[in-house]
């Protein structure tokens, strides 16, 4: 989408849907603002809109644009990035026309070896009667993320309480240097009379740990910085044949089923047989919300599933979403809700959201209970927790609000009773409290000041951090200049504060900050109308160890788009 923005004056609900990391929440915002203002007179206007996903923040900036693009196009991408005294390098080349599109990703993460550790490449043609064919890399995103992963995944602590209802948006161009998601080798997705079909043939490289010339886990982070690591990169080939069907169901309902099948082939020649798959899912509309499902199973283990009851009115949106993976449940590139994240799924839990709007005050709240499904050996019971938040917002005009956050989550160690007498025994509890205030001056000027309150414990010990914080942003024409200011105090690592700033487009990371001590950070970036960018950030932090300073840790970035 960087190479083809989409036109957010122009741009319908539909359009807007096929955005993957919007939720219903984002767009549903979006549309009501741009109607209130008749349209938006920039990008920025559009990715600042007060209660904005941070993921839609992020993204807009990069992918929207106001003025219609050109039927072709070719895009050049270089990012680059400087983390103590290492690089991450990112070079991407687009060519899209009416028809067909190409494209290729050179990237090199942190304490790579190599100049390009990992290359994606594919080609995309459309042809006239609707069928789409991939060759080279891609990506299937199917039901809720039990086989095949969802990007729009939901990400507990925001406003979209229901967008864990959008089933994934099926077969994707391959576009990032992301290696555990893709697939390599040739896809085609037709539309007939019984539905969408979408068959996908794949050989993809990936790391493995073996053991007598079997596979026993396959590590697909794609970061080779040791030895070891390096020396199982793409040791193994993955071959994977995947069949997808998709068709409406009842009205705004759909129905779907995915059927795949996988293999391992070593290097050496070594064959072994791998998995068998199969899921069912679907969506059926109720006035005002929807029921969605999906339930997948694997030779030789117990299903996996997922399924969830969403309500939303002008007032109040509300989600119920109910989840059990079994232990060692693993899809071909599995992604669904979840607490643990990794190649094995071993889970199950409750999770429940409600927000709502009242005039100029909003309230969010969730809370999700969960546990492993077993417990690691030797007869460790399966760690148990739960999370909770609380979220309001009030809006006194654009640009001007105060915000109150709250979370508490914990976890009890795997060899101990828990919740007795409803409390965690031993374990791991944190809780954070958040007053932020936002501050418009005009059109070009805006800043922040926030304070961060924690209380952790962990294993028994207790500990405290606080922060508080003061960013600003300078808007001029297509130019943004941003600092930002931070000094903390926690007693402990449990009890960092974690902080949001000067991300470049595209890194969506957060920082914690332990220890006593204090950080300063510029950024500054250009836009041009036909969308290229160039951005460029420094920031140093700062460590008090007994009465004395630390000398300045400096880290620096550097992020470039250019469009033609």
């Amino acid at each position: 989408m960087v190479h083809r923005p989409v036109n957010l004056n122009k741009a319908t609900k539909a359009d807007l849907r096929r955005i993957p990391l919007l939720t219903s929440g984002d767009i549903d915002l979006i549309l009501r603002v741009k109607a209130e203002r008749t349209s938006f007179s920039n990008v920025e206007a559009a990715s600042e809109i007060p209660g904005l996903s941070l993921a839609a923040a992020q993204l807009l900036p990069i992918i929207a644009a106001l003025e219609n693009r050109a039927a072709a196009s070719i895009t050049l991408r270089n990012r680059w990035a400087s983390s103590q005294g290492d690089f991450r390098i990112l070079n991407r080349a687009l060519l899209t026309s009416e028809l067909a599109s190409g494209g290729i990703v050179i990237e090199r993460d942190p304490l790579e070896p190599t100049f390009a550790d990992y290359v994606s490449a594919h080609g995309r043609y459309a042809t006239p009667g609707g069928t789409e064919i991939i060759m080279g890399d891609h990506r299937i995103e199917s039901g809720y993320g039990l086989l095949f992963g969802r990007i729009a995944r939901p990400m507990k602590g925001g406003w979209q309480v229901t967008a864990p209802g959008r089933i994934g948006s099926g077969l994707q161009s391959y576009r990032s240097a992301a290696e555990q998601w893709g697939l390599r080798g040739v896809a085609v997705r037709s539309k007939q009379i019984l539905g969408r079909w979408t068959a996908s043939l794949s050989s993809s490289p990936v790391d493995a740990v073996m053991d007598e010339g079997r596979v026993v886990s396959v590590q697909r982070s794609g970061l080779h910085n040791s030895a070891a690591t390096i020396a199982r990169k793409h040791n193994v080939r993955e071959e994977i044949i995947v069949l997808n069907w998709e068709t409406p169901f009842a009205e705004k309902g759909q129905l779907g089923a995915t059927a795949a099948t996988s293999d391992w082939r070593g290097v050496d020649g070594i064959h072994q047989i791998g998995d068998h798959y199969f899921s069912q899912y679907g969506q059926a509309a109720l006035k005002n919300g929807s029921l969605f499902w999906e339930g997948a199973a694997r030779d030789g283990g117990r299903p996996a599933w997922i399924a969830g009851l969403s309500q939303s009115t002008k007032v109040v949106r509300w989600l119920t979403l109910i989840r059990a993976y079994p232990s060692g449940w693993r899809g071909p590139r599995s992604r669904p809700f979840s607490e643990w994240s990794g190649d094995w799924l071993n889970e199950s839990g409750v999770y429940q959201a409600v927000s709502a709007k009242l005039g100029r005050f909003r309230i969010a709240s969730y809370g999700d209970v969960y546990q492993r499904s077993a417990g690691q050996p030797p007869a460790h019971s399966p760690v148990k927790g739960s999370e909770t938040a609380l979220l309001a917002n009030y809006r006194f005009s654009a640009g001007n609000q105060l915000q109150l956050r709250w979370k508490r989550e914990e976890k009890s160690d795997e060899s101990q009773i828990t919740f007795a007498d409803e409390t965690v025994q031993r374990g791991y509890s944190r809780a954070a409290f958040r007053l932020q205030a936002d501050r418009k001056l005009n059109e070009n000027l805006s800043f922040r000041i926030r304070l961060d309150h924690v209380e952790a414990t962990d294993g028994g010990d207790r500990s405290d951090g606080q922060s508080l914080s003061l960013s600003g942003n300078w808007d001029r024409r297509k130019t943004r200049l941003s600092l930002h200011w931070i000094t903390f105090n926690t007693t402990d690592y449990a009890s960092r504060i974690y902080v949001w700033n000067l991300n470049l487009p595209g890194e969506m990371r957060s920082r914690a900050y332990s220890g006593e001590g204090h950080s300063i950070g510029i950024r500054y970036s250009v836009r041009s109308n036909t969308g290229a960018s160039v951005a460029f950030r420094l920031r140093g932090l700062w460590h008090k160890i007994g009465n004395a300073w630390s000398a300045p840790a400096w880290e620096g970035g550097f992020q470039m788009d250019i469009a033609l």
